[in-house]
């Protein structure tokens, strides 16, 4: 009996030490070694580049999530496993989650990872947000990763804006003589004829294909100009890309001279491609305002018209300008000739052609691929396909 005795606390010690050595060499329990900690490293976006970078980390404090989709084989499951949110907290774009705590995945299982900003909510916990006109959206996915290991570290390609960037400038021609100031109103801009807001997006199929409505709008307050010096004033608005071409209206109070004026202008039908911006300048000479764009894609610095890019400048149209008598010392009095707007016969083809060639080079592109100008002699047909991702970026898995 003493034995039988002496065998059971041989064995009770030898599960001690065990216990023991575990403990000291840092291995993790049973149930810890089941899930990883997943990190994600700096995220970058797709900006206006500063010297040679064309892309830059995302600033301090903005918010974002990131949506882990389990994958089986080649197929990803439709709803999200697990989807967290992020603010940045950094200037090298550090993430910190907001519960404080990283994602938590089953190990040795793989995973596809959707960023996006801002951070919204899942419609139905499957793939659908919704986007309101005026939000930067910005995504990109790490394709199928790996989870392994105590921690696991997924980095992003560059975040792609899915918007579309108008972007107006206010500025006196060096040839004029008879503006000598020129600045925003408080009313600014109104842009009437938008894409219909809100609209969907699908994580890794893009925006739905939209309503074909254009009863959107936007209002640029004369507080939301930047003055650049020397009489010149810019301002932007994002809005919801539209594949199909139509007109817009744009409505601008402005003061020329310190004296109150205002134009309106119907913009020919053109399409909004994403990830894509439109720099419109308005030009005064002594006798015309000009109404010139140039269309970059968004990771292009220039923030003025000139001569120079891939494609130079289109003219969209022009108003007639007046100056009247004015008292001696006086400043002159110039306004805008009310329904002297008369845009150009030939600015649908004309945008057409760089629409169409960003849109085909952008790596967000369409199901289909689109044929015509996106002029308003061939528009795309937004039934031959939806926007949609195309994986441009690599993906690194730490282990």
């Amino acid at each position: 009996m003493q034995k039988i005795i002496n065998r059971f606390l041989g064995a009770g010690c030898l599960l001690l030490l065990a216990a023991s050595c575990s403990q000291e060499d840092g291995s993790p329990s049973p149930d810890m070694e089941e899930v990883s900690s997943v990190y994600f490293s700096s995220l970058t976006a797709s900006n206006p580049p500063s010297g040679t970078r064309s892309t830059g980390y995302l600033p301090q404090g903005k918010s974002l999530s990131v949506a882990a989709y389990g994958v089986e084989g080649a197929e990803e499951q439709t709803a999200y496993t697990q989807l967290k949110s992020y603010t940045v907290t950094d200037e090298q774009g550090g993430l910190s989650a907001g519960d404080g705590n990283p994602m938590l995945l089953r190990n040795r299982r793989s995973y596809a990872f959707y960023a996006f900003s801002p951070s919204l909510s899942i419609g139905n916990g499957i793939r659908t947000v919704t986007i309101d006109q005026g939000a930067d959206f910005i995504f990109n996915y790490s394709g199928s990763t790996y989870v392994s290991g105590i921690t696991t570290t997924v980095t992003f390609p560059a975040l792609e804006h899915q918007c579309s960037d108008l972007q107006f400038t206010l500025q006196i021609d060096p040839s004029n003589q008879v503006v000598t100031s020129l600045s925003p109103g408080s009313q600014g801009l109104t842009l009437q004829g938008l894409p219909h807001s809100p609209r969907d997006y699908v994580l890794g199929s893009g925006f739905t294909s939209g309503s074909g409505a254009n009863d959107g709008s936007a209002q640029i307050s004369g507080s939301g100009f930047t003055d650049e010096g020397g009489q010149t004033h810019t301002a932007h608005t994002v809005v919801l890309p539209r594949e199909e071409a139509s007109g817009f209206t744009l409505t601008m109070h402005i003061l020329i001279n310190d004296i109150s004026s205002t134009a309106t202008a119907v913009i020919p039908p053109m399409a909004f491609v994403p990830g894509v911006r439109y720099l419109f300048t308005i030009s005064f000479t002594d006798s015309k305002v000009n109404l010139l764009l140039r269309i970059v894609p968004w990771n292009e610095n220039s923030s003025t018209v000139d001569a120079g890019g891939a494609w130079g400048v289109i003219s969209v149209g022009q108003w007639d300008l007046k100056a009247t008598d004015h008292e001696l010392g006086q400043p002159q009095v110039v306004e805008i000739v009310p329904e002297s707007w008369d845009a150009s016969a030939t600015f649908s083809d004309e945008v057409g052609v760089p629409n169409k060639l960003l849109l085909e080079a952008y790596p967000w592109s369409m199901n289909a691929n689109p044929q015509g100008n996106m002029g308003v002699s061939s528009p795309l047909d937004p039934a031959d396909g939806d926007w949609v991702p195309v994986n441009n970026g690599s993906t690194t898995m730490g282990q």
